[in-house]
């Protein structure tokens, strides 16, 4: 069975979920909760409770700004705890014109 490990990282957190093909969630990690565990043992974690649910092969998919530096460690630890990773992919955001840029200055 194939799984999907979602990374989002954000300016103050990073969100990891482990979830089946279908969509249900095996199980989610955040920066908060790791309390200094590195990337890698908290994906070592992510990794037995995905082959306890019964995944064997994960996707990854990155979101938000800069995830490289969590990536690595979380594919190791995936690999460690037992999941084979197929795919890693980044979604890119799209801007949806942001916000309403300054006025011009009058001369």
């Amino acid at each position: 069975m194939e799984g999907r490990v979602v990374i989002r990282v954000g300016r103050n957190n990073v969100h990891i979920t482990l979830g089946r093909g279908d969509g249900g969630v095996l199980g989610k990690v955040t920066e908060g909760m790791m309390r200094g565990e590195g990337y890698e043992e908290v994906g070592e974690k992510l990794g037995r409770k995905g082959v306890e649910g019964g995944v064997r092969e994960v996707e990854m998919k990155l979101k938000g700004v800069g995830p490289v530096r969590v990536v690595k460690g979380v594919r190791r630890g995936l690999e460690k705890g037992g999941l084979r990773v197929v795919r890693v992919g980044q979604e890119r955001q799209v801007g949806h014109n942001g916000c309403r840029g300054r006025k011009r200055r009058r001369l």
